[in-house]
């Protein structure tokens, strides 16, 4: 039974108790609370005094947030559902931009309308419909049509499942529909030869521009890591760039963060860096007109589009760097911890090296093949 300790604490019908954890040989606060004559009981995963009144602040009012709601359309669970994300301080731009494609087939439906065929139809509704998208050429601007890739409709369908799940976990609704998803598309392919990646920096038109490009060659880094990095985790004197951005972790929340490294500095970077450093405004590595930049995407597509080439991403860069140094035998651990993954997998899907990269094995099995010829 949970006992108090210390001054009373409750939120609303919510009350902090604490419960003896033999196997951590301490207490561990939980909140407790009654349905009628039912005593409820849910533990907070913390220990200290402070960090309960916190925890049991974010419990009742998550509680609070999910009875209050009536839900009983799709619309009103994804509310929810976000609602609760939020609260556990993960991301919700992504889930918004899904959510408008969602919302004009299934905002107002409720769970039990929905059914795999319901599903396959907003699948190829979305194909045949493809998506517009504005270009510049010459001194006008064009709308193009553009195939919606199947990746993005699986991803779609994929999180509203999610979501309707979240809702029958909680008893929102009394059982998740089945979301029937369509095949996502084949991994990309695409990596980038030591000619392309020349002419993708020789493009550029502003020297911010080719500082960002240099420093996805060189460090393998998600393009957000390298915007964010400051000239404080970059050392000349030790050799490294420190892509792994200080932050204060709130043990409330449950946001997972990419990993990233700390990797050693070659001196085609070193010497850019070098230059950049001597007019540097902000404490940023890239910046432009003395602020930081937040989104190098105009810039990276009008290289892209100059240097006369398709289907390149500022993460196409981290493809090419893990290949380039998986073709150059470099063990898959290195190459994983100059990633920054934390699972081999990861790695060796992020490697796509040339078939030529097998040919001894090709011949390891010839060779097997005539030992066992001569022998018969």
């Amino acid at each position: 039974m949970g006992k108090k300790r210390g001054r009373e604490y409750a939120v609303g019908k919510y009350r902090l108790r604490w419960l003896h954890d033999k196997s951590a040989r301490r207490d561990e606060a939980c909140a407790v609370w009654y349905e009628g004559k039912i005593r409820h009981r849910h533990r907070l995963g913390v220990y200290n005094e402070d960090e309960a009144r916190s925890a049991l602040d974010r419990f009742a009012r998550r509680l609070n947030t999910l009875q209050a709601v009536d839900a009983k359309t799709i619309g009103e669970l994804w509310a929810a559902y976000l609602a609760d994300r939020k609260m556990d301080g993960k991301g919700m731009q992504i889930f918004e931009h899904n959510w408008k494609a969602l919302a004009p087939r299934f905002a107002l439906l409720s769970p039990q309308d929905i059914d795999a065929e319901l599903c396959r139809s907003y699948a190829r509704d979305r194909f045949e419909r493809g998506k517009i998208v504005r270009r510049r050429e010459g001194d006008k601007v064009v709308e193009v049509r553009k195939d919606i890739s199947p990746s993005t409709v699986w991803t779609e369908l994929v999180r509203l499942r999610t979501c309707l799940q979240w809702a029958a976990e909680r008893e929102l609704i009394a059982k998740a529909p089945y979301i029937w998803v369509p095949s996502p598309a084949e991994p990309r392919q695409r990596v980038l030869t030591e000619d392309e990646v020349w002419s993708l920096i020789d493009a550029c038109k502003s020297p911010h521009a080719r500082l960002f490009m240099l420093l996805l060659i060189a460090t393998g880094g998600r393009h957000v890591a390298v915007l964010e990095l400051t000239w404080d985790r970059v050392s000349f004197e030790g050799g490294s760039i420190n892509l792994q951005k200080p932050t204060d972790r709130d043990p409330m929340s449950k946001r997972s963060f990419k990993g990233r490294a700390i990797v050693p500095m070659n001196n085609l970077i070193r010497a850019a860096l070098s230059e950049a450093s001597g007019g540097a405004q902000t404490d940023h590595v890239i910046e432009w007109d003395g602020r930081p930049i937040k989104s190098a995407k105009k810039v990276f597509q009008r290289a892209v589009t100059a240097a006369g080439l398709e289907g390149v991403t500022p993460h196409t860069f981290r493809h090419t760097a893990a290949t380039w140094l998986t073709e150059d035998e470099v063990p898959i651990e290195k190459v994983a911890r100059y990633l920054g993954h934390k699972d081999l997998a990861t790695t060796q899907a992020y490697s796509k090296p040339k078939g030529s990269q097998l040919t001894g094995a090709a011949e390891v099995v010839e060779l097997r093949m005539a030992r066992a010829k001569k022998k018969a």
